[in-house]
Formats: C-alpha cells, sequence, structure tokens
C-alpha cells in the first residue's frame, strides 16, 4: 500500500469520526439564535412564570447548546439552568406553525408565543398564533411528524426559510427584536 493510499484511509477515517462524533453534537445546537444569543436576547422563563415576554440582560446569562441564553434575574437564570429541557422553546425557536407546514420561519417573540401543554411555542406573528390555534391539535401532530425533515432541511439549507427581514414593510419585525416602549 503507498504512502498517499495509507495517508487517504487515515483522512477518511477521521471524517467518519468527526461526523459520527462531532457532527450530531454540533447539529443538535442548530438554534434560532443570532450571534450566538438565543430568543433575540428574551428570557425564556419570563413567559412561563409572569406571561409575558421580558428582555434579559448580559449578567443573567446561561450557555447552554451552543447558544448564551438571557435572564431578566438571577432567579431565572438558576431556574434555566436546572431544567433546561422543560424551558426551551419547541422545534428549537422556530415558527411551530411554519413547521406544521413543513418549514421553518422567524419568529415574533413579544406577541407570537404562547405556552401548549407546558412547551413554549413560538409564531411568526400574533396573527399566525391565532391560525395554529384554530386547529391546535392537528397542527400539533403535523408540527411533530414535520420537525425531522425541518431540522434536516435547515442543516443542509434545503428548507425553506421566510425572514421577517425580507418582509419589514408588512410585518414591521426586525431582529435582535427590542419591547415596545410603552
Amino acid at each position: 500500500m503507498s504512502v498517499l493510499s495509507k495517508l487517504w484511509q487515515i483522512m477518511a477515517a477521521g471524517i467518519i469520526y468527526v461526523s459520527l462524533v462531532i457532527g450530531p453534537a454540533h447539529a443538535e445546537e442548530k438554534l434560532n439564535a443570532i450571534d450566538g444569543v438565543a430568543m433575540d436576547g428574551f428570557d425564556v422563563i419570563s413567559y412561563f412564570d409572569a406571561s409575558k415576554a421580558a428582555k434579559g440582560a448580559a449578567e443573567f446569562s446561561h450557555e447552554y447548546r451552543g447558544a448564551t441564553w438571557l435572564f431578566a434575574t438571577a432567579e431565572n437564570r438558576d431556574k434555566f439552568a436546572a431544567d433546561p429541557a422543560k424551558y426551551e422553546p419547541k422545534y428549537n425557536g422556530w415558527c411551530a406553525n411554519a413547521v406544521s407546514k413543513g418549514y421553518a420561519a422567524d419568529v415574533d417573540f413579544v406577541n407570537g408565543w404562547a405556552v401548549i401543554d407546558g412547551s413554549l411555542h413560538l409564531f411568526w406573528a400574533n396573527s399566525t398564533k391565532h391560525n395554529f390555534f384554530s386547529e391546535v391539535t392537528a397542527k400539533q401532530v403535523r408540527a411533530e411528524d414535520n420537525w425531522p425533515t425541518v431540522f434536516a432541511g435547515l442543516l443542509d439549507g434545503t428548507t425553506r426559510f421566510p425572514r421577517h427581514a425580507d418582509h419589514f414593510e408588512t410585518v414591521g419585525i426586525s431582529h435582535p427584536q427590542e419591547l415596545p416602549e410603552l
């Protein structure tokens, strides 16, 4: 066997190892995050405990699934850190209604959210949330069925993905999203 052939075998083994060991761990990190910050910096605990959107602060951050999660208080950060899977949004933070239709989409962190059966669901906009609720059981089943394919498409770039930036004139949402001034 030539030296070149041996090198190719070693490289192939390395590529297989990386794809089997590192690849899946990296793949599960495909969260809806901008510049490494999950949830546009919104505190996921506030949706559950205060029933409202609240911005987090860098001083109350927690690293989870390859992203920085921000919280409004140290108590919220610690609650999340104790059981992050309980509070993280369904479908890695992509629009639940879009996933029910077989694609991914940006979400409205201020008005496009609902806690359904103990899980945080995010939506393109408030109107999309209401559309989802029009047939919530059927759409939840379709979203669960579609999620593996949508997720795979997010990883390989084949999933259709509407962005708020491309529809700003009609939805008026930009990211990172901020709370409206009162």
